[in-house]
Parts: structure tokens; C-alpha cells; sequence
């Protein structure tokens, strides 16, 4: 049987999350947040702030994470003082034109 990794074993935000918020496997969630191995290996490596990821990957890892863009972006180390939560938007949804 496989030993799962603990909080005390990693400092990798990816591994925090996937661990703490996730029943996941590290092989089921490379697969499901659409990384390669290799590129997971090297986000683990990476400090928050340098970690580079596309749309979908975020969307991912938020998803599968069950966590918002904002707290994601929180735990990168990026201030999101100045973006409005959706309770901050005064009760108007907003909807993004089509770009098609």
C-alpha cells in the first residue's frame, strides 16, 4: 500500500492543496488538472509565485480543489485586494461580452 503524503512533507502549494482538499492520488490529480508528470514535478519545485499555469489548469485545480479563483490566487501570494468578490459587486451579475 502506498504511503500518502503528509502536510509536514511538502511546502509545494500544489501537493497543500491536492492533499488537504482533495481524495486524490498525485497520479489522478496530474491527470485530472491535465499536467504532465514532468510539469507537475517542476511545479512542485517552483515557489508560489513563479508557478505559471494556463486557464484550464487553474480552472482545474480550483475545481477539483473545490476552491475559488480568488483563494487560489491568495495562496500564490498575489494581492487581490482591489478584486471586487462577487458579494462586492453590489448584487449586479456581470457578464463578459462573447469574444466570437
Amino acid at each position: 500500500m502506498k504511503r500518502r503524503k503528509s502536510l509536514q512533507e511538502t511546502d509545494s502549494l500544489l501537493e497543500i492543496l491536492r492533499i488537504e482538499f482533495t481524495d486524490y492520488t498525485q497520479d489522478e490529480f496530474i491527470f485530472r488538472c491535465g499536467f504532465s508528470r514532468s510539469t507537475y514535478y517542476r511545479l512542485m519545485k517552483s515557489p508560489p509565485a513563479e508557478i505559471k499555469l494556463s486557464l484550464e489548469q487553474i480552472s482545474a485545480v480550483c475545481r477539483l480543489c473545490k476552491i475559488s479563483f480568488r483563494a487560489f490566487f491568495e495562496n500564490l501570494g498575489v494581492d487581490v485586494t482591489d478584486i471586487p468578490t462577487d458579494k462586492e459587486q453590489n448584487g449586479t451579475s456581470r457578464k463578459v461580452l462573447s469574444t466570437k
